[in-house]
């Protein structure tokens, strides 16, 4: 584990309100654990991608069966 502090994150996907769901993870040695159902979400699931209004947000992407989900930081 890198010991590190949570970040505040806004989680999208399928079943999820249409404005993200505010939740909390934290980078583990080899994947990211978010607050919303104790889910981990292993690096070698994720893809990284540039997005939002002035494409300066970082975007995390990936599949859990049929569901697709996105990550990014939430406003501090």
């Amino acid at each position: 584990m890198l010991g590190n502090q949570p970040i505040n994150v806004l989680l999208f996907g399928q079943h999820l309100p249409a404005a993200g769901l505010p939740t909390r993870c934290q980078i583990q040695d080899d994947a990211i654990e978010l607050d919303y159902q104790q889910l981990r979400v292993p690096f070698v699931q994720l893809t990284a991608d540039v997005g939002g209004f002035d494409h300066n947000q970082l975007q995390l992407h990936w599949q859990d069966n049929d569901n697709g989900f996105m990550l990014i930081p939430a406003d501090v």
